[in-house]
This record gives structure tokens, sequence and C-alpha cells, in this order.
């Protein structure tokens, strides 16, 4: 039997399971651990520091990284400081001298596997945290974007913390920065309550504690279409939020917000936060037929790909439909069909244009099952084939 045969089989018979551990496989060479290691779930690898082939430095680079992030341990004769360095490159837990002790070694794997049991209880208590977050938009907004404020990120900072979050939006979305003041302290936790629920029901929300106890602010972040899209339904959207308060809680508040910007330039929320909101947008309160016009634009867009009807909307707003049609019409300017048509195509349009999506799928995406038909009708709206369109 060879020194390395001999030195496997002393591993093998360790009593691992004095400290917990129930498997060992052994391997005689680095590229048998690796392919061991693609078959097995291994939570710690103890390499020999010269092996064939591959050396255990190189062996524990390739496993301490992702996707095994396992914790190594190195065996060495050498006790050279070169050897140790490359160690603490390949993030190894502990280098040992041969011959160690049997007791040496359980300790080494003992420490791993202590530090492996932290990891996984710190990972699932961020986990938790991340989960409890993306619940709460104030909670979120406090621990979050109240940071962002004080430290303005830069765009590879904010990918970064978006991906430590876990949340569920990217640095080209949309946003826009809003604060809605009332007159009272008890108005404004209403307002906080109500506010919380009606716009997180349509897009991603962070909300603020603002200083001045009768101000509510927030940064409200959308995924969808183009800039000009966005900024129009983000309007619609807090304007019917304020006749909302006005109507089921006599609560008259003023709100305010700044333009739409992409998330990539958060920079700019520091001009906001130190007072030129003040020459931002303020929403005007709506008559009761600009409401409902709105909010039937609210509905079409949303189910734009199930082909909505004037009845289907007329019921959802409970009215009756020739009382939508009129309204409508004199509301936006368009007839609802021609509302829906041009709705239609310029999504597509922005689709096609900012997407590589098939156009088969785009076509499908907004109520359209026979692309001939929607290549025809897109022709028709913009004088370019889809095809003619994307290609400039």
């Amino acid at each position: 039997m060879d020194d390395e045969e001999s030195t496997l089989l002393g591993l093998s018979t360790l009593p691992w399971e004095n400290i917990g551990i129930t498997e060992v496989f052994l391997a005689s060479s680095a590229f048998e651990a690796i392919d061991t290691v693609k078959l097995q779930r291994i939570d710690i690898v103890v390499s020999d520091i010269r092996m064939p082939g591959l050396s255990g430095v190189d062996l524990l680079m390739k496993l301490t990284e992702d996707p095994y992030n396992i914790k190594g341990i190195l065996l060495s004769g050498y006790a050279d400081f070169e050897y140790a360095k490359q160690a603490i490159q390949a993030k190894v837990l502990n280098y040992l001298l041969k011959p160690c002790s049997d007791e040496e070694l359980l300790k080494a794997v003992q420490q791993a596997i202590e530090i492996i049991q932290e990891d996984r209880k710190k990972m699932i208590e961020r986990q938790q945290l991340v989960k409890q977050l993306c619940e709460d938009p104030i909670w979120i907004g406090e621990k979050v974007l109240s940071y962002w404020l004080k430290n303005p990120p830069t765009i590879a900072e904010l990918t970064k913390s978006i991906g430590e979050y876990q949340l569920p939006i990217s640095i080209e979305d949309h946003y826009l920065y809003f604060e809605i003041r009332c007159s009272s302290k008890k108005e404004c936790s209403i307002i906080e309550q109500k506010a919380v629920k009606y716009l997180s029901g349509h897009s991603f929300i962070m909300m603020l504690k603002s200083t001045d106890q009768n101000i509510i602010s927030g940064l409200f972040i959308f995924g969808i279409n183009n800039k000009i899209e966005t900024d129009q339904f983000n309007y619609e959207l807090l304007s019917d939020l304020k006749q909302y308060l006005l109507v089921n809680f006599q609560i008259e508040c003023t709100i305010m917000t700044s333009d739409v910007y992409k998330l990539r330039d958060l920079s700019k929320l520091t001009e906001f936060k130190n007072g030129s909101l003040d020459q931002k947008l303020t929403i005007p309160s709506k008559t009761r037929g600009e409401v409902l016009v709105h909010r039937a634009q609210h509905y079409l867009y949303l189910k734009l790909s199930e082909n909505p009807t004037l009845q289907d909307a007329a019921y959802y707003l409970n009215v009756h439909p020739a009382y939508l049609s009129k309204i409508f019409k004199e509301g936006s300017g368009e007839k609802f069909s021609e509302y829906i048509h041009r709705l239609k195509m310029e999504k597509a349009a922005y689709q096609i244009e900012n997407t590589n999506k098939k156009i088969n799928q785009i076509a499908k995406e907004i109520g359209y099952n026979d692309s001939s038909y929607f290549i025809k009708v897109f022709k028709k709206f913009y004088s370019k084939t889809p095809h003619e369109f994307r290609g400039g």
C-alpha cells in the first residue's frame, strides 16, 4: 500500500460521527474530487497540497467559489510561507502541517462545521429580513431608501444593494418621488396606512416618515413601458389616491411629485429632498368624470392583453356603457375604441424598439393571437411593418 492509499484509508476510519459527520467521500486526485462534488452535496473538503494534476490549492480555489462555496482544509508537509499565502488566497479555513494528529484534524473540521452552521443561520435570518422588507414599504423605506438618501449610491452600489435585498426592481425601472402633505398628525397616520395599501397594489414603493409629522414621502417605482406612459400613469394614480382619501375619509391633502426618472439616476432624488420639489408638479383635485376616465384608462392598461371591451370596463366601474362611452370621449378626446387601439400600438412599438421579443409574442401580449393580422394593423398605424420599425 503506497502513502496515498494509506492516507486515504486513515482519513476514512476517523471517528467522524463524533463531530456530526454522516458521510465521507474519498478521492485520489483533484479531478476525482471535483467529479464527486458535482454528484454529492459536499460541505467540507480536506485535501493534501500535493496531488497528481491540480494541487490542493488549485482544487480549493475552484471549490470555495460559487456554486460550490465549500470550506477547505489543507494538509502539507511543507512549512513554506508561499504555500500558506496561496492557501489564504484559496479561502482555506485551516492549514495543517503533516504529520498532524487525528485530534488536530477533527478539531479543524469541527471548526468548519461551526462556521457553516453560523453561515446558514445568518442566511435564514437575512431571507426573513428580505421577506419582511418587501412586505412592508415603510420598513424598506427606513432601511434602504433612507440610506440611499444619506449616501447617494453609484450605479454599481445601487445594483449591488438591489441584489442584496432581493428587491423586485432594476436600475432601468422608472421612479418618481412624491410627498403627501396634510393638516394634522392624525390625518397623516390615516394617510400613511391607506396610501401604502393603495399604492403598493399598483407598483413597488418605499415609504419614508418625514421629520415633519404632517408629511409622508416615498419612492414609487415602475418597471413598465416608457417614460411618457409611466409619467401619465403615475400622475393618474396619485390623482386617484387624492380623490380616494377625500371621498372615503374626508381628508384634503396636497400631493406633490418629481418628474419621472430611471432608477439609475437616483442621485436626482437628493435634489428633490433639498427643496426643489416645491417647483415640481402638484396633483390637482379632479371631477367625478375625470376620475372615471382615468380609472377606465388604468383598467384598460392592465387588461390590454385580454382585449377589454366597453362593456367590460363599464361593468368594472359600475356604470352604464353608454355613459362611460360619452364621458370617455369628453374627458380624453378619443373614442373608447380609438384609445384602446392607440394604446395597443404604442405598447407594441415600445416592445419592438426596446426588447428582443419575437413579433408573435408581442402581438399576444396586446391581445392579437393572429400575428399576421397584427402586422397588418401595425403597418397601417405606423406605415411600417414591425420588422421595419425594429430596424429603424
